[in-house]
């Protein structure tokens, strides 16, 4: 697991590079926009509650970060590109049980519907899918890569971990990676054992994997990592 030094490491490469038109003011404000605020560890009560409600298990590796270091943010996400953001359990429970329509909902679909304003392409995705997708996949964090583009983590019934990359100009191509996702994680119904289940879900990825559609199978370390070069890759590249 990343501790929360390595964390900060490798936050410090995310400072902007500085215009010839830019002040020396305006550089130092600039980067405190990446600076890292995280909360206080998460309890294993909450999370115990947490895997109640969703009705599978937290992945070990994320439980140690949240008990052990707490969930993090950039000061300014939402604000300025390239900043990420991972949820605490407290606020994964308060969304869960609010009323609905009042906040965003965890499962990857809902959420996506409910924080860019219910988006009419992903209607074309069938019910039956959508509650498979919203059932398994519990979205856990975000990068906002810009206005137009954001990147989900999400953690899945199988306890693997994945992102998906999401452009709100490639409506095809949103609800193909998302209904994707309904045939990578085999139903129930199957009667897999959890090593079967991981295996074939495993097999799936190797079909469909590309640099913008990491389906689950990441560690989570690597995750949070390669989420924070390609931050501060883009930044380098201005």
């Amino acid at each position: 697991m990343l501790t929360r030094d390595q964390i900060e490491e490798l936050n410090e490469r995310l400072v902007r590079i500085p215009d010839e038109d830019e002040n020396e003011e305006e550089d130092e404000d600039e980067d405190d926009w990446y600076e890292l605020v995280f909360s206080e560890p998460d309890s294993a009560q909450d999370i115990a509650a947490l895997e109640e409600i969703i009705g599978f298990a937290v992945p070990e590796p994320l439980k140690a970060l949240y008990q052990q270091c707490g969930a993090f943010k950039h000061a300014s996400h939402c604000q300025a590109w390239n900043t990420v953001q991972l949820y605490p359990v407290s606020t994964l429970l308060t969304w869960l049980r609010a009323d609905p329509g009042t906040k965003p909902a965890v499962g990857l679909l809902a959420y996506i519907h409910d924080v860019w304003g219910r988006r009419t392409e992903l209607d074309v995705i069938d019910a039956e899918s959508a509650k498979i997708i919203n059932e398994n996949y519990i979205v856990f964090g975000e990068r906002c890569i810009s206005d137009d583009v954001y990147e989900y983590w999400y953690f899945d019934r199988n306890g693997l971990f994945g992102s998906l990359y999401f452009d709100q100009d490639q409506g095809a191509y949103n609800v193909w990676k998302l209904e994707t996702l309904v045939n990578i994680i085999p139903p129930d119904s199957m009667g897999l054992s959890p090593e079967e289940r991981r295996a074939c879900t495993l097999a799936e990825i190797a079909t469909v994997s590309s640099d913008e559609n990491i389906f689950p199978g990441k560690e989570l370390d690597a995750l949070i990592t390669q989420q924070f070069d390609d931050c501060a890759q883009r930044l380098a590249e201005g």
